[in-house]
C-alpha cells in the first residue's frame, strides 16, 4: 500500500468518525420552547432533564453540580432559558456552545485563594 492510498483511507475514516459531532452540533435543540413543570430537585436531576428533553448537549463539571438543589421551574421556555431558570442561586450561569449548552461557575475560584460560599443568582 503506497502512501497516498493510506493518505486516502485515513481521511476517509476522519471523515466516518466527524459525521457525528456535526450532527450533534445541529441549533435545532437550542430553538424550539417546551413546556417545564418541575419542582426544586438535585440540580444534577434538573439539568439532565432538560438534556433528555431536548436533545441539546450540556457540557458541565459534574463536580459543580453536587449539593446543588435546582430552582423550581414552571412555563413555556427555550433549553437556554429553562436552564438559566433552574440555575437561579447557585452561583452557577449558561451559555450556548455550537452544539448545545455549557455550565460554568459565575466567579470561576482562582487558585490560591479561598473559596466563596455565597450563593449568586
Amino acid at each position: 500500500m503506497s502512501f497516498s492510498t493510506k493518505t486516502v483511507r485515513l481521511s476517509a475514516v476522519a471523515t466516518v468518525l466527524a459525521l457525528p459531532l456535526v450532527g450533534c452540533a445541529s441549533p435545532e435543540c437550542q430553538s424550539k420552547h417546551y413546556e417545564w413543570d418541575a419542582p426544586r430537585r438535585p440540580l444534577s436531576a434538573a439539568v439532565e432533564n432538560i438534556r433528555q428533553r431536548t436533545g441539546c448537549t450540556v457540557t458541565v463539571d459534574p463536580d459543580l453540580l453536587t449539593g446543588k438543589t435546582s430552582a423550581e421551574i414552571h412555563g413555556n421556555y427555550r433549553p437556554l432559558q429553562a436552564t438559566r431558570h433552574v440555575l437561579r442561586g447557585s452561583g452557577l450561569k449558561v451559555g450556548r456552545t455550537e452544539g448545545g449548552l455549557i455550565i460554568v461557575a459565575r466567579h470561576p475560584q482562582k487558585s490560591g485563594t479561598a473559596a466563596s460560599h455565597e450563593d449568586e443568582d
